[in-house]
């Protein structure tokens, strides 16, 4: 099975916006349509017309997006993609590929098509990073990796469907920082920071490619500036010796829970249980995605 995310971008001609037409007919595709088709066509002559077509001006584009819907995309899958107000949605492929001739489906630039039922998710509260990553990335129709992304996913679709139709890995006996993604761990530790230890982020600093913090913070009743980094998985710990420099209080979280280097007063190594404490008592206001890793 695999996850996927498409871009679906507005078609070329004036009035006519893929991701509506994609939503409200229950689709999802790709353009590259073919000249005077007026009749259904195998596969096997669209991809013999398609290279024809698009060999010389989108070859490289043509081919990864004919070869993702029609050979490697499977009935079952999901896919995610979003609006241009910033609405997600998650979608389940539910039938084979097809051409659609129809002037419908040219104006709207999307003729290669698979059935598929979309539900709507929301906001990006409730997207996996590595989902919101992947819509960075120019392709159209792009497969998104990681086993946890994949099961979030899938138990996500049967909440929302009110089914059973996945069974994904839901295993309690994880611990809950194996499970979150490391943008989840980012948003405890810096919710953390604010309401337990009173410092206000600064949203500009998350933008930033700092290479060696995740965010700033400035503390809302003396003013003291401080920075934060987070570290996820097994192999990933955190040397206290890399930040003796920051004129800052500088908090770390590994969740390996492993720090090296010397103590140093204005760097402080958070523990992972002060932080499950923390997410038990603040429940209400996490993120949807870490209440959802901490119900299961």
């Amino acid at each position: 099975m695999n996850l996927w995310r498409i871009n679906l971008k507005p078609a070329n001609r004036t009035g006519y916006d893929s991701r509506e037409y994609c939503l409200e007919n229950k689709i999802v595709g790709i353009g590259w349509p073919l000249d005077d088709i007026t009749e259904s066509v195998t596969s096997e002559t669209y991809e013999i017309a398609g290279k024809l077509k698009y060999q010389l001006n989108a070859a490289r584009g043509w081919s990864k997006a004919w070869n993702a819907i029609h050979y490697t995309m499977q009935i079952n899958d999901l896919v995610w993609t979003r609006t241009t107000k910033g609405i997600y949605f998650l979608g389940r492929v539910v039938s084979e590929w097809r051409y659609d001739f129809s002037s419908d489906a040219i104006n709207h630039d999307i003729a290669n098509i698979r059935e598929c039922e979309w539900i709507e998710i929301g906001l990006v509260d409730k997207v996996p990073g590595r989902v919101i990553r992947a819509f960075m990335l120019s392709s159209t129709l792009q497969r998104v990796g990681g086993n946890d992304t994949m099961t979030y996913s899938q138990q996500l679709y049967n909440d929302l469907s009110n089914t059973t139709f996945y069974q994904p890995d839901l295993s309690s006996e994880k611990d809950i920082f194996s499970l979150l993604s490391p943008d989840d761990c980012e948003d405890v530790v810096g919710l953390f920071l604010q309401i337990k230890h009173g410092y206000l982020m600064i949203p500009s600093s998350c933008k930033r490619d700092t290479v060696g913090y995740e965010y700033e913070f400035i503390h809302k009743s003396t003013a003291e500036k401080a920075v934060a980094q987070v570290k996820s998985g097994d192999n990933f710990s955190i040397n206290r010796d890399d930040y003796t420099d920051i004129e800052a209080k500088v908090f770390l979280f590994a969740t390996n829970q492993i720090y090296l280097g010397q103590e140093v007063n204005n760097i402080i190594c958070l523990e992972s249980e002060e932080l499950k404490e923390f997410m038990t008592e603040y429940y209400d206001v996490l993120p949807y995605k870490v209440k959802f890793w901490m119900a299961k």
